[in-house]
């Protein structure tokens, strides 16, 4: 998308990754400063640091169809299928595949029309389902909360505001419409899909801070989404520092989160005020095993379902579908 009287140019995503490194420590932060903008005099010698091969491969980037040429770039990255003697799916992978799978089932079973998505493997999620969906000639729409309406996520770039997914968009709106009427509104037919960095058994999320110890990041549009959508499903990497028996801090409110993914298995609850047992194992590991193993990543006593869904294996599409979406595996691991 271009606006002619400004040049266009994408995110670079090496740059912020390397800020976010630099920002862990007081000390590497300082120096992130002093380097990048405080012994910077003026923007000319800004733009000379930064270099003309960088300028020219970020405006590259923000040419509509930049993903084709990127994705060729790193096809050597991208595993063969299982089928083919590929690697078996990571525990994010399946994490990702059997959120998208509950995604789905949730749109056919109450018919829930739209997408909200978070980050990460939230995301991907989203995606996988979405496309899914429709291929299946299901109705559904993802939606991300800036104001992106209906549309096709593209590969190579998972995160969630991918300027790159513009172009494929059904409406092109803002943060009210998105949150306060087709997320929010009376009679929105929306669907979250969260991250989360701790979640405790009542579904509450923290993704803020833990007191004392440190400031995970804002809470972004989670609130909303918990608040607001009809139902949310959310998807997080599990141990005992991350499924809590209560929150430090509530950045969303668990009312609405009904069912929870991990590497580990899957978790519900029946009603606003339950608890999440655990319903659902993933991969081919014995029943007595995959129960032990998500009872020692819980922090509260974890109730088990009288019977236990298996989710199998992804199948090769679901698995090339996601490895494409993030072949540099930010997301993935």
């Amino acid at each position: 998308m271009n606006v002619p009287e400004l040049e266009s140019y994408a995110e670079d995503i090496d740059w912020i990754l390397e800020c976010r490194q630099a920002f862990r420590k007081p000390e590497t932060a300082d120096a992130w400063i002093r380097e990048w903008i405080l012994d910077l005099p003026d923007h000319p010698a800004y733009l000379a640091k930064v270099g003309d091969a960088k300028i020219m491969e970020t405006k590259g980037r923000a040419h509509t169809d930049a993903w084709v040429s990127e994705l060729e770039s790193l096809s050597s990255r991208l595993p063969a299928p299982r089928s083919s003697g590929g690697p078996a799916p990571t525990g994010a992978e399946l994490a990702v595949t059997a959120a998208a799978r509950m995604l789905a089932e949730k749109v056919r079973a109450h018919g829930y029309r739209t997408f909200l998505a978070g980050v990460g493997n939230s995301n991907l999620a989203a995606w996988l389902a979405g496309y899914e969906l429709k291929r299946a000639g299901v109705d559904i729409e993802i939606m991300a909360e800036t104001g992106m309406v209906g549309y096709l996520p593209r590969p190579a770039e998972p995160f969630v505001f991918s300027f790159r997914n513009f172009p494929s968009c059904k409406m092109l709106t803002d943060i009210l419409h998105v949150m306060g009427i087709f997320m929010g509104g009376r009679h929105n037919e929306c669907l979250g899909s969260l991250a989360a960095g701790q979640i405790d058994k009542h579904g509450n999320i923290n993704s803020t801070i833990i007191p004392g110890v440190t400031y995970v990041t804002g809470s972004g549009g989670a609130n909303d989404i918990t608040s607001s959508a009809r139902e949310v499903v959310v998807c997080l990497e599990q141990s005992a520092r991350r499924f809590v028996d209560k929150v430090p801090y509530i950045t969303a409110p668990g009312r609405t989160v009904r069912t929870v993914v991990s590497q580990l298995g899957v978790y519900e609850k029946d009603g606003e005020h339950a608890e999440l047992r655990l319903t659902g194992i993933l991969g081919t590991a014995p029943e007595a095993e995959a129960v032990q193993a998500a009872r020692a990543a819980c922090g509260w006593d974890l109730q088990v379902a009288p019977r236990l869904r298996r989710f199998e294996a992804p199948t090769d599409e679901e698995l090339g579908l996601i490895r494409l979406f993030d072949p540099r595996r930010y997301f993935l691991g």
